[in-house]
């Protein structure tokens, strides 16, 4: 993990402090589990769970039904991963 430094207004840290409690949780793991959240909602994923659908491409298309890989190939990617 990497240690970092958030300021917060004292009604948010009061108010997170309560609810670490009521929760069982440190302040700092209720804030991680906000953060995934948040770019749950935003729609990121994380860099190796693009990499693996990026891999599910390959060999995906073949040269027999038509599609020209070789020029094309961004395009597909695109289709299939999505935009970056």
């Amino acid at each position: 993990m990497i240690r970092t430094q958030v300021q917060l207004r004292e009604e948010q840290s009061v108010t997170l402090r309560e609810l670490a409690a009521k929760r069982n949780l440190s302040m700092a793991e209720l804030m991680r589990v906000a953060v995934d959240r948040f770019l749950q909602a935003e729609g990121y994923r994380p860099r190796i769970q693009r990499w693996e659908r990026a891999r599910e491409v390959f060999g995906r298309y073949s040269q027999g039904n038509g599609a020209n890989v070789s020029e094309e190939h961004d395009a597909y990617l695109t289709e299939v991963y999505g935009e970056w």
